[in-house]
């Protein structure tokens, strides 16, 4: 199926939103900055190896770790007293809200296979995200969020 926009476009928009995150999350204009491009990367990523059809947990993976170096620059470099922001805004893009909500309403409503496994699906995909996350810091040399 073709998409309705061009792939520069959700690039850009993925970056916005995830940039825009960070600023309500309290950031200042650097990490805004670095979140943006950051997230719009890992969007870039994500894209290509799902165009590629890699295995979806590799990609989350992938698309974290790419995000998770880009965020590091923000603590590297220094660039603002909470860089840390840089780090949590950049991967929301991955979360898998749609999987958690739609498990717990097949649950109530008694699906509770569909439920189960829509939950473990959700759970699955935070992980890859935190492992993600983990390998761009330990590669960076950056210590918590």
């Amino acid at each position: 199926m073709r998409s309705n926009y061009n792939r520069w476009v959700v690039v850009g928009m993925v970056g916005l939103a995830c940039a825009a995150l960070s600023r309500l999350f309290g950031s200042d204009l650097p990490v805004f900055a670095v979140t943006f491009l950051s997230s719009a990367a890992a969007m870039y990523v994500r894209q290509e190896m799902s165009r590629q059809h890699f295995n979806s947990f590799m990609i989350v993976v992938a698309t974290a770790f790419v995000a998770g170096l880009g965020a590091s620059t923000a603590t590297l470099f220094r660039l603002s007293p909470s860089p840390q922001i840089a780090l949590a805004a950049s991967v929301l893009l991955l979360v898998p809200g749609v999987h958690l909500i739609n498990s717990l309403r097949d649950m109530i409503n008694g699906h509770m296979v569909t439920g189960l496994v829509r939950g473990f699906t959700g759970a699955v995909i935070s992980m890859c995200i935190a492992l993600g996350l983990l390998l761009a810091m330990q590669l960076m040399g950056v210590s918590g969020l």
